[in-house]
Parts: C-alpha cells; structure tokens; sequence
C-alpha cells in the first residue's frame, strides 16, 4: 500500500486553488508596486468588470467628477453602470505619479456612443459619436481603498478626423426641424450667445429657445446644411432654410409674408465649441429669394 499525499503536498495542492483576484491584493508599497496594482483597476474598468474595479472603492469613498458628485460605493458603480448601457468607454494611463496615500494620474478617456445621448453630463451625444479628453484624476487612498477621487479636464482631444463635430451638427439640426426643444436645450452652453442675421443678439438657452418657438408658430421652418467646415474650436457652416408661412405675418422679421409664401435663405453660421456644447452661434445672410403665392 502506498502512502498517501504528504501535508505538505496537500497544503500546495489548496494554495494552487485559491486564486485571489488582483484587484482585491493588499495595496503594494513603492511606486513601481503601486503601479502596477492601479494597471490592475484601469484593466479592470476597461474589461466592465464591476466587481473587480469596484473592489478598489471604500465603501463611503467620495468621487467628484465632470459635473457629477457622488457619496458612497454603490452610487459610484451605478452610475458606470448607466454610462456603460449606452456607451463605450476606454482609459488609458498617460503620467503617474504616486506616494503613501495618494496616486494622481493623466488620463486619456476616449467614449464611444452606441446611442443618442442627448443630456450626456458633459454635452449631447449622438450614436456613432467618439470623443477624447485628458484629465488630471487625484486618488486619495485610506486603508489601501481609493476613499476619494477628483477629477479635472485637461483638455478635449479633437477627433482625428472632425466627423464628430459634424455628426453633431447634423444630430443638432435634425432636433430643430422637429421642433424638439428639450434635446435642443442640451447643445447649448448656459451662456449661449446667438446672434442673428439681422443683429438680434439672444443670450441664453431659454432666450433661443423662446425665439425658435414663436417663429414656429407662425411659419414652419426647415434647415438644410449645405457644407460644413470643422476644426479644433467649432464647425462653421453653409446653410439653406426655408420658411413656409402658415399664417399671416405682417411683421416678420424678413419681411412681411402672406400665408402659403415661402422665404428661402442661404446664410453662413459659425458655431463655437466649448466642453461639448455651442458657445457662441454667429449668422450672416447670404441670400433671400421669396416665393409668393
């Protein structure tokens, strides 16, 4: 009869098959340890794997993010779970640096929208959109937990190619032909300046927005972009819109139009870009050529 497995065999046997998960490992001493243990959670969140990134989180740690705060783990986790339902999002690791109690990173996020995401916290996202930025993320940590994250935007990244910017016009001008206010409200910035082709200045979502509803009122209005001119800071375009009178309306700001009369015209506008939304939206009339019935 033969022995059986020595203790010691058995006791290597089990720690073969205890297997702890990287990102739950005690916190490593050292830069180059520390490192590598926050190489683990970014692999982690890139992968969506909840538990395993989450376990990086105290359970009351405070995250303070681009508009949006949170207390407490689970708030956290839930609301990637939201971002992840209708987005992809990377993150890759550009400068690190860190110390006993506190890792501060450059961060590169790169999200792509699956869906229209028209009140996205940091601007309206169409399906199909991409967009990069680079922040700076201070991790302050308390018994090897991250117990509370900062983050603050570097800088956008423009899109290699600036097709975002002008998805995102096309995404913005189809909410305006259908008189889709709410979706509209979320491409502008809260100190929005539009200035007209006749010098009227608005100033603000609420002033545009009350602008765009009264002339729909009495005409129908339509916007075809004709050509666009993308760059770093905004997108300029050619556009051609059509005014349909649906009623009277002896003082319209073009000119008087008698119910069933069509205005076309052909205007220049310059959108300015910032944090995702319109800034400053300047116009200038190119041509009118009326229709009278």
């Amino acid at each position: 009869m033969t022995d059986g497995p020595s203790r010691r065999t058995l006791l290597a046997l089990a720690g073969a098959q205890l297997v702890v998960p990287a990102a739950v490992a005690a916190k490593p001493a050292g830069e180059t340890g520390m490192r590598a243990w926050f190489d683990r959670y970014i692999d982690a969140f890139n992968r969506g794997d909840f538990d395993g990134f989450g376990s990086y989180y105290a359970e009351d740690v405070e995250f303070e993010g681009q508009g949006r705060s949170f207390r407490g783990k689970a708030a956290v986790l839930d609301f990637y779970r939201a971002v992840r339902a209708r987005l992809d999002e990377t993150l890759t690791v550009q400068g690190f640096t860190a110390s006993a109690d506190r890792i501060t990173i450059e961060l590169k996020t790169v999200l792509q929208a699956r869906e229209d995401w028209p009140d996205f916290p940091t601007g309206p996202l169409a399906r199909g959109d991409r967009r990069e930025s680079v922040n700076f993320i201070i991790y302050d940590l308390a018994d090897g937990k991250f117990a509370r994250i900062r983050s603050a935007r570097f800088r956008p990244v423009p899109a290699n190619d600036l097709r975002e910017a002008e998805r995102r016009l096309h995404t913005y001008m189809a909410a305006f032909n259908a008189g889709d206010y709410d979706t509209l409200r979320g491409f502008y910035a809260d100190d929005v300046v539009l200035v007209i082709g006749n010098g009227t200045e608005l100033r603000g979502v609420q002033a545009i927005v009350d602008f765009y509803r009264e002339v729909k009122t009495s005409t129908r209005r339509t916007i075809k972009i004709l050509r666009t001119f993308p760059s770093r800071d905004g997108i300029a375009a050619e556009l051609e819109s059509e005014f349909l009178a649906v009623e009277d309306v002896p003082d319209f700001t073009s000119g008087p139009m008698r119910k069933g009369d069509r205005l076309y015209i052909n205007s220049f506008v310059v959108y300015d870009v910032r944090d995702g939304r319109y800034s400053r939206i300047r116009s200038a009339v190119f041509k009118r050529i009326w229709r009278r019935v």
